[in-house]
């Protein structure tokens, strides 16, 4: 958990696992307001850390829900016990699942059907009542199965939190890309070059922004100095929405430098949305490549945002140029061998190439269009060296005599 600027932890915390699956099968954890530097605290200790899960069956009276249904009632009612025990009371609840559609209702706060339309309302009031803030994540089935929630739910309880593992290790909020997998850097490195700056969380208000120092002029006031580079963004999932606001102030005040934002997807509900905005194009790298495996268990999400160019269109972002690209990632990303690097650093090549092409030329480029404005007509057979009289013409010529 990222609580920043911060020693202590000002309200508890509630963390809940509940599986894409509609068996009743939950485990929770609460903590207890405590210094952040002890939340590594392994859960063998006693009174360190009050974890509980909860094994049951629907009866046959609910055979006609939905599973997403049952499911979500399964959140809503540890929500309710927790509530009437005042365990929620100005508490921060976090809601791990890899069910897409709670997640989307709960993000949404809406739902097409009524019943999840209903719960969601509910979970609504429960945070109004008790002053509680609920953040959702959607993460990997398999990191599902590694917690123990999947299991627990099977009657094997010597996996993951019930075997006694941290549960704090299967939410790392606080983890970015390169802090999880040391390859990752290398890799970014390999095409975007060597001297690529890998941004700081202090780095993001300042050198993200192409501020390098600066001096003092002879009236005393601070002149910074301003110097353009290739950066990159890996904050982690709890601080992503703060990197990215900051990323899009760089990008409007100092526009010659490219940005990569690279984050892991969880809490994504928190930042994708912004980050869709800003960047030229998103793709996803899945895990259980070479630098992203697969105990990663959910994608990574890679952003570019390139400077704004001085020709129309002005930035590359919506092209068909784009589009392909976009395309020939996923389509890269989806196979066996996982390497796009040749295919991006081509990429970054051509849009060094476009940012000196004259206007027309641009355009074309980026959205495929031909020399030659006006169509041609195909003949269908071999041109003959003679060119062919229009008939007006022979009238005329015969009225004269």
């Amino acid at each position: 958990m990222c609580v920043p600027s911060a020693s202590y932890l000002t309200r508890p915390v509630l963390l809940q696992y509940f599986p894409g699956h509609p068996k009743y099968t939950q485990f929770s954890m609460g903590l207890p307001t405590r210094p952040v530097r002890d939340l590594g605290v392994p859960f063998s200790e006693k009174g360190e850390y009050n974890t509980e899960y909860i094994i049951g069956t629907w009866g046959s009276d609910s055979e006609s829900d939905s599973s997403n249904f049952r499911e979500f009632e399964n959140v809503v009612d540890t929500l309710r016990d927790e509530a009437a025990s005042g365990n929620l009371k100005d508490a921060l609840i976090v809601l791990c699942t890899d069910n897409s559609t709670a997640e989307s209702a709960l993000v949404k706060g809406n739902s097409s059907s009524e019943k999840l339309f209903n719960l969601v309302l509910e979970v609504r009031l429960i945070e109004m009542r008790e002053g509680a803030k609920v953040l959702v994540s959607h993460v990997s089935g398999e990191r599902m199965k590694a917690q123990g929630t999947d299991g627990v739910s099977r009657g094997q309880l010597k996996e993951g939190v019930s075997a006694g593992q941290n549960m704090l290790s299967f939410i790392p909020f606080h983890l970015s890309a390169i802090q999880r997998s040391q390859e990752v850097e290398p890799w970014l490195r390999s095409w975007l070059g060597k001297n690529t700056e890998i941004l700081t969380p202090e780095g993001w208000f300042e050198r993200g922004h192409d501020v390098l120092g600066g001096a003092r002029d002879a009236k005393g006031f601070w002149r910074p100095t301003i110097k353009s580079g290739t950066f990159v963004w890996a904050p982690p999932p709890a601080a992503a929405a703060v990197a990215i606001e900051e990323l899009r102030k760089a990008r409007i005040k100092r526009q010659a430098s490219l940005h990569v934002f690279v984050c892991p997807r969880l809490l994504k509900p928190e930042w994708f949305r912004q980050l869709y905005k800003a960047a030229d194009i998103v793709f996803d790298v899945p895990a259980g490549t070479a630098f992203w495996p697969s105990p990663m268990f959910e994608p990574l999400i890679i952003g570019l945002v390139f400077p704004f160019i001085s020709k129309p269109p002005w930035q590359l972002k919506s092209t068909p140029k784009m589009f392909h690209l976009g395309r020939k990632l996923r389509g890269v990303c989806d196979g066996q061998e996982m390497d796009a690097r040749n295919l991006l650093r081509k990429f970054l090549l051509e849009y060094e190439r476009i940012r000196t092409m004259p206007a027309d030329v641009v355009r074309r480029v980026l959205y495929f269009q031909s020399r030659c404005a006006v169509p041609r007509e195909d003949t269908g057979g071999r041109r003959s060296g003679k060119r062919k009289r229009p008939p007006t013409a022979a009238a005329h010529e015969a009225g004269l005599g």
